[in-house]
Order: structure tokens, then sequence, then C-alpha cells
């Protein structure tokens, strides 16, 4: 590879970084399980050290999923928004699990 190729290289990259950064649609916020699905998309999600970043497609008014391994400490990032015709439910999987609501305990009587 010469020097030529690796600069031009180089300016895709940044160009594509900039893009992506620039994009409305890719948040610094994170989430956490739990938390309301603010918006149909793709997700950067980033574990504890048992496990490298992946990505999940999540929709809209779902609940963020946890961790079989982490739990609750697993974070997620939006990269970005797709349609949500375009995307299949959140099935439990190897590494995430549905959130399960604790709701409210009830006082027994009796």
């Amino acid at each position: 590879m010469t020097a030529k190729t690796r600069a031009g290289k180089a300016a895709d990259y940044n160009r594509s970084s900039r893009r992506l950064r620039n994009n409305s649609d890719v948040e610094t916020q994170s989430y956490k399980p739990g938390d309301r699905v603010p918006a149909s998309g793709i997700y950067r999600v980033e574990h504890g050290p048992h496990r490298l970043m992946h990505l999940a497609t999540l929709i809209v008014s779902t609940r963020f999923p946890t961790c079989k391994e982490c739990s609750r400490a697993v974070r997620f990032y939006l990269v970005r928004t797709v349609k949500t015709s375009q995307i299949l439910p959140f099935r439990s999987n190897t590494l995430l699990e549905e959130y399960k609501s604790t709701g409210p305990q009830l006082a027994r009587t009796g």
C-alpha cells in the first residue's frame, strides 16, 4: 500500500467519522436496563470487562434489556434510528435478556 493510498483511506475514515458525529440521530446519552427505548434503532451495547461492545436493534417504547452476565451495569447508546417496520422484536439471546419489571410488592394479609 502506497502512502497516497493510506492517506486516501485515512481521509475517507475521517469523512465518515465526521458524518457520524454530525448525524442528529447519534446521541451521547446512555440508557440503562429498564429505561424506555426513546427511538427505534441500532444501539451500541457496552458491558463490563467480560464482553466487548456489540450492537442491538431495539423498538421504541420497549424496555432496554439486561445483560445475563453484568446485569444492570450494561449501557446502551443510540447509533442510528431505523423505521420500526424494519425491525424484528427483541428476543432474549446468549448475551441479553428481556427486562423483568419488579413491580410494587403487595403486602400479604392473613
